[in-house]
């Protein structure tokens, strides 16, 4: 009698392994691989750059264009945080001008990655979004100065970056956009600047 109990207990559990759990894992199984399918890394501009440009210069000259692009995009972002973030006025108003020209640059930017066939990024990289944190938490008193900081170190790169690209670049119309784009940086760190050393004489008082 306690035989057939046990035999008959067996097969309801090989019944419910039957019926209820392997269905169910074998669904799981079935979304977990769709899943990875869908989430799989998209190949990144550099590498659809890398493959359609075989040459070295052409190479270097595409990746002169998306790294313009992740500098354009990571201000235009500081720029709009700066404009929520800012306490006083004139850092606030910074931000506006930075987000308006950076903005304005991206535009022209586009059509001249267009006409050389180069693909850029249209989001923020890495480092770029630990930038953009590492601003975001800054606290109330700590902003301020903490944008002026960043922009007077990110302008100062920024034009060092131009430079050389209008120096390397074999490429005429890259030359020329990164002349241009050297001429706007000086007006824009000039502001930086200013708005550095209001922060630090509202800090002294």
């Amino acid at each position: 009698m306690a035989s057939k109990i046990q035999k008959y207990k067996a097969s309801k559990q090989i019944l419910f392994l039957a019926v209820i759990v392997l269905p169910v894992f074998f669904m799981i199984s079935v979304y977990a691989c769709s899943f990875a399918k869908s989430n799989e890394t998209k190949p990144t501009v550099y590498q659809l750059n890398e493959e359609r440009f075989q040459e070295g210069n052409d190479n270097r000259n595409a990746a002169f264009i998306v790294a313009s692009a992740e500098i354009y995009l990571r201000e235009i972002r500081l720029g709009q945080l700066a404009q929520i973030r800012a306490h006083q006025i004139d850092v606030r108003e910074l931000g506006k001008i930075n987000e308006a020209y950076n903005k304005e640059k991206m535009v022209a930017l586009m059509k001249l990655a267009k006409a050389k066939s180069v693909s850029i990024p249209t989001s923020l990289n890495e480092t770029n979004e630990r930038i953009f944190a590492l601003l975001a938490n800054q606290s109330v008193n700590s902003f301020d100065k903490s944008y002026c900081d960043m922009m007077v170190k990110n302008h100062k790169k920024s034009m060092h970056f131009f430079e050389t690209v209008a120096a390397e670049t074999t490429d005429e119309d890259i030359k020329k956009w990164a002349t241009d784009a050297l001429s706007g940086m000086n007006k824009q760190l000039s502001y930086a600047v200013v708005c550095r050393k209001n922060c630090i004489t509202r800090t002294a008082f």
